[in-house]
């Protein structure tokens, strides 16, 4: 039993994700002849090439897997697309608006929260605001619903979230710069 797969490196999430996986007993039965286009055939034995002038990878031909004597005779182009400096402040300003949003729900100011969702709606810029603002406005709405002290736990639970969110938003922004420009990553103690 023989297993294929292609994999492609997520550079938001830092991994390999697998984009196609077969085993020898299902690469027969895929009809490749409609699937051909849209992604590369799972293979063995194949050529993979590096071109460092336009720095991309081209995969050719290759065994399919299964019982066959096919050869594959296929080329496909591989290249590592990088966001440029546009569409990295777009994803910066997105995640920052988000937290000023989630931050103006969780202190009660539902009603300013929501004319920002509303603006950023408006500019395309929160794609899945609906289920995520809702989500937030039902937390106040159940929040209400609970006895005095029970408010004041979930207050400091929040407060603390917020605390946790910045900080995880404040690293996420700091991948953006360069190491320089960032808190060393080691410990203090450590370097002294």
């Amino acid at each position: 039993l023989a297993e294929s797969s292609f994999r492609m490196y997520n550079v938001t999430q830092q991994k390999w994700i697998c984009i196609d996986l077969c085993e020898s007993e299902t690469l027969s039965t895929i009809d490749w002849e409609k699937n051909d286009s849209l992604v590369p055939r799972p293979r063995f034995a194949h050529q993979l090439v590096h071109d460092v002038v336009d720095n991309c990878h081209y995969i050719f031909g290759g065994n399919p897997g299964y019982e066959s004597s096919e050869r594959l005779n296929d080329l496909w182009k591989m290249k590592i697309k990088r966001p440029d400096h546009q569409e990295i402040q777009q994803r910066c300003l997105i995640k920052i608006k988000r937290q000023e949003i989630t931050e103006m729900c969780l202190s009660g100011d539902v009603a300013t929260a929501m004319q920002k969702v509303q603006e950023d709606k408006a500019k395309n810029e929160l794609d899945d605001f609906s289920a995520w603002f809702t989500h937030l406005v039902m937390q106040r709405v159940n929040l209400a619903n609970t006895s005095e002290g029970e408010r004041e736990k979930e207050k400091e639970k929040e407060r603390k979230k917020i605390e946790e969110d910045r900080k995880g938003l404040f690293t996420q922004l700091a991948q953006f710069y360069p190491l320089s420009y960032r808190e060393p990553s080691a410990s203090l103690v450590e370097l002294v």
